[in-house]
């Protein structure tokens, strides 16, 4: 059947809502003499129920921690984490074996009785907040006809680590996501193509900042709703399954995570056919939360995890975050961070935000390189005020905003604050004092 039978999808839905039965015909499989609603005992024997089993080739399966090591995350950034749990590269022992799919040809004669056109997607749809993002995990699309010939296109995406990172705020405590399967006979071909065109058009003009922000949320949304608009275009809902679980948000673990996992009938099989090979698994988490986006530190309860470097808590990876700051204070790079969209980077700098904020405007001054009275501590005040507020209007953390803070009083030129005399009056500066404290 190369991959799937070209048979209508009409015929193969109600394969599938009724392939899982057995020999007992799906209107008996509550009869047994007795009341299946109630589970009451007919004539003496037990109540048996026979399960159907819609959902034949998607399967995500909820791995729940066997500790209770968990990290708080509101008020911290994580991202979705997509990676490869059984692929291809897995197969290295006796538990696995990777068997090739064939590129069958059909003979000329064949295509000229029946044409057959076939495709299939699997994406995940992830929802947090204002973060919306649609994935493409796998594309898989044969032709066979007359007119067009022979022709096969697949793509397996085994892992996504390019999502940005977002703060998860106050009160939020969960992420929607969905893991869909859709396939569509006759209506769509090319659509793999035309998928993969659409997705490289849209990175053209995606977001570049590796964070989520009230500045170019709109354009994530619209990255999600085009690829979501080409899915819809070229894939009907012949055959459509959808599996929605909730990611926890309000606390991290490691051992927390989503398995999700796609199979397809084997070579000659029907799609209500129980003989299946596994297409693709792969890991759906949240990724572990992280105090700023300055620097690369995560925080695990273990204090370690393969590939990152981590503290076993906030208190310790902010600590760590500020001692390497104040060790080397990295004024350009966080002044310089961009939080836009391609075509609005240059506007979006962090300096370009914060330049603007009227009480950061007042301190452009070179009055402000002699001592600091009282109206001159009441403007800087006032700054590190906006700034703040503005960096958490923005989607920064509260420790990104001292760093910013710190790096708007001491690291543009036509702001010449003498840090000496920031950190004098610090008792003065009740809305600068903590950043002080901790980045002098």
């Amino acid at each position: 059947m190369d991959l799937i039978k070209g048979s209508n999808l009409i015929i193969v839905t109600t394969l599938i809502l009724v392939g899982c039965s057995t020999s007992t015909p799906p209107s008996k499989a509550f009869d047994n003499n007795s009341d299946a609603d109630t589970g009451h005992k007919g004539k003496g024997n037990v109540t048996k129920v026979q399960f159907l089993d819609v959902l034949q080739f998607t399967n995500v399966e909820e791995i729940k921690e066997e500790t209770a090591s968990t990290i708080p995350m509101n008020g911290l950034y994580t991202r979705l984490k997509i990676l490869p749990i059984y692929s291809k590269n897995d197969c290295n022992n006796d538990n696995c074996a990777s068997t090739p799919y064939p590129y069958s040809q059909r003979s000329g004669f064949a295509r000229f009785f029946i044409n057959k056109k076939v495709s299939i997607n699997a994406n995940i749809i992830f929802s947090a907040g204002n973060y919306k993002s649609t994935i493409p995990l796998t594309t898989i699309e044969n032709i066979s006809t007359w007119s067009e010939g022979n022709s096969w296109l697949r793509s397996l995406t085994y892992s996504n680590t390019h999502e940005p990172l977002f703060l998860v705020p106050n009160g939020t405590t969960s992420a929607s996501t969905t893991f869909r399967l859709q396939s569509v006979e006759e209506n769509a071909p090319q659509s793999s193509a035309i998928l993969g065109l659409a997705v490289n058009a849209i990175d053209l003009v995606a977001p570049t900042a590796g964070i989520l922000t009230s500045i170019n949320q709109n354009d994530f949304k619209a990255k999600a709703a085009a690829i979501d608009s080409t899915l819809k275009g070229v894939f009907s809902k012949d055959l459509k399954e959808d599996v929605t679980f909730s990611i926890n948000l309000a606390n991290w673990s490691d051992e927390r995570k989503y398995y999700a996992q796609l199979e397809l009938p084997l070579e000659g099989e029907g799609w209500d056919s129980p003989k299946r090979g596994i297409i693709g698994k792969w890991e759906i988490a949240a990724e572990a939360p992280k105090p700023s986006i300055f620097y690369d530190i995560h925080i695990c309860p273990d204090g370690k995890k393969l590939g990152l470097i981590c503290e076993p808590n906030t208190d310790k990876a902010v600590s760590a975050v500020f001692t390497r700051f104040k060790a080397a204070p990295k004024y350009a790079e966080v002044l310089g961070k961009p939080l836009g969209a391609k075509d609005t980077d240059e506007f979006t700098s962090v300096k370009s935000i914060v330049i603007q904020l009227p009480e950061v405007s007042k301190l452009q001054s070179s009055e402000y390189i002699k001592s600091l009275d009282q109206e001159k501590l009441t403007n800087i005040n006032a700054a590190c005020a906006a700034i703040a507020n503005k960096m958490h209007t923005i989607g920064l953390s509260q420790f990104d905003s001292q760093l910013v803070i710190w790096s708007t009083l001491n690291g543009i030129p036509s702001i010449p604050l003498i840090s000496s005399e920031l950190i004098k009056n610090k008792d003065k500066l009740k809305a600068c004092k903590i950043t002080i404290n901790n980045l002098s």
